[in-house]
């Protein structure tokens, strides 16, 4: 048998590209949106699929003020350091007020 593309649908996105030389409908539940994209190179998993085309998916924006996972792990390591400091007395305890 021939390999074929599919894209999974969900909410109008490609969630995911599988290729296989299987009948689609032997591997999932009926109820899992397949749509054969054989010969299409270019859709990959975050594109929009309205029924009938597929567009290249927005890129998500990026929150302003997150932090990045550097960042928070930079900031942890600086508080673990503190908190041996207090332990150890090299620093006071932090009083609440």
């Amino acid at each position: 048998m021939t390999p074929k593309t599919y894209a999974r649908i969900q909410g109008g996105i490609v969630a995911e590209v599988l290729h296989t030389e299987a009948a689609i409908s032997t591997l999932f539940h009926p109820g899992i949106v397949w749509v054969d994209i054989t010969g299409e190179t270019k859709i990959v998993e975050g594109w929009t699929f309205d029924g009938a085309r597929f567009a290249p998916g927005v890129e998500p924006a990026v929150a302003v003020g997150m932090p990045t996972m550097p960042q928070i792990l930079a900031e942890l390591a600086l508080l673990k350091a503190e908190i041996a400091a207090i332990k150890t007395g090299a620093l006071p305890p932090i009083k609440n007020s």
